[in-house]
């Protein structure tokens, strides 16, 4: 069967914006069969450089963003008035204002658990109740083990850059065996997997390791990987 098929790069507080759809787009979007939003660091597209005093330069015309800037930006949309919300830097509360349009009060990283979301009202669980499949791709940091269980700390990757195990309804009570975590949070190399398989979901979120998300401060990368971490 033909999809249509969409890829979206974000940085972390764009998606939140979009998830309201204005009725005259409605009959476009329903054709759309399969979502893929592809996590970046939160770094404004234009603006005055502040970020770059702390190594989140904006994005916009950057030689070390090169293909956002060239192939991507020459054939897709994008948001040419996008500012990282001010005071809120730190990862974690921007990704759970994505998944859920709050930050439960959360102003730091941490990992799951603190504090545990017992709330069902977040976007993977609201596309699964209407029927909509889902899957988290993350990948590992370099030097780290692939997960084979629900990713509940920083063992694997920087957790807090990953929403859905932070509430109870995915992670079955901090559970590392919960099958519904299990079944939808994957590591990145389980991708190409799935897309020969043609089993991917409906909406699909992929979580970049930190030395290829633009996050600043990367240290280490594989020795293969550029030290500016390039985009």
């Amino acid at each position: 069967m033909e999809h249509s098929r969409r890829v979206f790069t974000f940085s972390m507080a764009t998606l939140a914006a979009l998830m309201v759809v204005p009725a005259v787009t409605t009959a476009q979007m329903s054709k759309v069969k399969t979502v893929w939003v592809i996590m970046m660091e939160n770094h404004n597209w234009t603006g005055n450089d502040a970020g770059a005093s702390f190594g989140d330069p904006d994005i916009k015309g950057n030689p070390l963003a090169p293909y956002i800037n060239s192939t991507l930006v020459n054939t897709a949309a994008h948001a040419e008035q996008y500012y990282n919300p001010p005071g809120n830097h730190p990862s974690q509360p921007n990704y759970l204002w994505l998944e859920a349009g709050t930050n439960f009060g959360v102003l730091a990283d941490t990992q799951p658990g603190q504090p545990q979301l017992h709330t069902t009202k977040h976007l993977v669980r609201l596309l699964q109740d209407a029927g909509i499949s889902w899957r988290a791709y993350a990948e590992p940091d370099f030097g780290s083990p692939v997960f084979d269980t629900c990713p509940l700390d920083f063992s694997f990757l920087d957790i807090n850059h990953l929403a859905p195990p932070y509430f109870n309804d995915i992670n079955d009570g901090l559970n590392p065996q919960s099958p519904e975590c299990i079944a939808h949070v994957r590591p990145y190399y389980q991708l190409a997997t799935d897309l020969a398989d043609h089993t991917t979901a409906q909406y699909n979120l992929v979580i970049p390791n930190l030395c290829h998300d633009g996050h600043e401060g990367i240290s280490p990368c594989d020795a293969t990987e550029p030290s500016d971490n390039t985009l």
